[in-house]
């Protein structure tokens, strides 16, 4: 591999990784010190910044990263048009924080909606500049700033918090780390500011980013959507337990679900030309995924009130009614990283984006629905609107890819299987009295020894011919193609 390409891709591993866990630690401190209330208030007032940032962004950033050439004068264009967009929708959302504050029926969300808009300005700032260190693989530059901003705003966070200023210590943490991200960038500027704006290849890129739009939009409505809705009908208290609790279902996907995804698109695209080879590699890497991660997904779902516990305190146990069926769903949802890798490989993106939509839509209709019944209802119902949409998953991996179905049964049934003894292995377990009675961290780990245990024999009881079938697969894709 080419030495700058292979620094940059460590860069970016260490931008991409670096600050998410930074940024992971800090949420868990600040969970432990703020209300579950304050936790809801910013939650509902952070959704709505990330539902006018897409306006913001209106897609510019991929569109520059994607186009072959750019010029300065497009440039300046692209920032002139975005710190427009910024401008107005920051002035329509000072205007209109007291009308959401009735709408949603918040108190207190007007003004943090009036302080924290101002990361709008911050953000749209630093677009361009961003799309273009990232055409130049500046990822040490990209990485340098994020673990800084991420740190330093999660600090003053931090502090904030602890000397009792609730919600505003994760406003001002928002604004700072906003503002460190915009000046890190423009400390030094990829291109003039003196070149007169130039709109005329900005219509390309406007086509470009309307189609990433309308999918951040979609993915907005299954996630953020999802949390506004549950606020404006059960209160930030409840969105506050319902935010926690899936924080730690969204780390192991980050985890698992990025990391899996960016390989297989690549390795994908490479076989979209050999149906046969493309479905071996894609069944090889659904059972590998399966085997490895369902008892990590079982550990976290059975295990959800020590493990809420023990990352938050106290106060937030509450949250396990809703990381335990949440948990439960990710074991599903690692596998469909897959599939939309090989959607796009075979050239069919709007079907992953129909999926995307189908799942939003099933997600919010959930929510409306089991809302009167207790945020676990909400929780379960949420999972159930995600299981619905599996069949249409498969049947259209079995359209396209061939009798995909099939294979998908055979090579997941097993570890699926073995995860849901293992958590009934651990359900069961949690009555005993040496369970029962030890402290929060023995309990996780007696009851994560006794799911891996169980997982480990039903794999040896019922699965020798599928992990021998997964190793001698694993080696004939290793071969080079003739």
């Amino acid at each position: 591999m080419n030495p700058p390409i292979l620094s940059s891709l460590a860069w970016s591993l260490v931008r991409t990784w670096g600050g998410r866990l930074a940024g992971f630690a800090i949420y868990f401190q600040l969970v432990r010190v703020l209300a579950p209330e304050d936790m809801g208030l910013f939650s509902a007032a952070f959704a709505v910044f990330v539902f006018l940032e897409i306006f913001a962004d209106l897609g510019m950033v991929q569109a520059v990263v994607q186009r072959p050439q750019v010029t300065p004068a497009q440039l300046n264009a692209v920032l002139l048009l975005n710190m427009l967009a910024a401008v107005l929708l920051t002035a329509v959302l000072w205007s209109a924080a007291p009308l959401v504050e009735t709408l949603v029926g918040i108190p207190r969300l007007g003004a943090v909606l009036q302080v924290g808009c101002l990361t709008l300005l911050f953000s749209s700032a630093g677009f361009a500049q961003e799309a273009m260190a990232r055409r130049r693989f500046e990822f040490r530059r990209l990485a340098m700033r994020t673990l800084f901003s991420t740190i330093v705003g999660g600090a003053v966070g931090v502090w904030l918090a602890a000397t009792g200023h609730g919600v505003w210590a994760l406003v001002v943490q928002l604004l700072v780390s906003s503002a460190l991200n915009a000046g890190a960038l423009w400390l030094r500027p990829a291109w003039s500011l003196r070149v007169r704006p130039d709109f005329r290849g900005v219509g390309q890129l406007a086509c470009f980013g309307t189609h990433v739009t309308g999918m951040r939009l979609v993915e907005y409505a299954g996630t953020r959507g999802v949390e506004l809705l549950i606020a404006m009908l059960l209160g930030p208290h409840a969105l506050g337990i319902y935010a926690v609790g899936t924080k730690i279902h969204y780390i192991f996907m980050q985890l698992l679900g990025l990391a899996l995804s960016d390989v297989a698109q690549s390795g994908y695209a490479r076989l979209a030309a050999d149906l046969d080879r493309l479905r071996a590699a894609y069944l090889s890497s659904v059972s590998a995924a399966a085997l490895a991660a369902t008892p990590a997904w079982a550990v976290l779902s059975a295990a959800a009130p020590e493990i809420a516990l023990i990352a938050f305190g106290p106060r937030w146990t509450a949250c396990a009614q809703v990381l335990g069926p949440v948990a439960l769903l990710g074991a599903l949802q690692v596998l469909q990283k897959f599939d939309t890798a090989v959607l796009n490989a075979l050239g069919r993106p709007g079907l992953t984006l129909m999926l995307s939509a189908a799942r939003s839509l099933g997600a919010l209709l959930a929510v409306w629905l089991a809302h009167d019944r207790g945020l676990a209802a909400v929780a379960m119902a949420f999972v159930a609107s995600q299981l619905l949409v599996a069949p249409v998953n498969l049947w259209l991996l079995h359209r396209h890819l061939k009798a995909a179905w099939r294979g998908w049964i055979g090579c997941t049934w097993l570890p699926l299987f073995g995860g849901c003894l293992a958590w009934i292995a651990m359900s069961l377990a949690r009555d005993a009295d040496a369970v029962a009675h030890a402290t929060a961290l023995v309990r996780l780990l007696m009851l994560a020894s006794i799911g891996g245990a169980t997982y480990l024999v039903a794999l040896a009881a019922l699965g020798r011919r599928q992990l021998y079938g997964l190793w001698f697969d694993w080696r004939a894709l290793r071969r080079p193609s003739p």
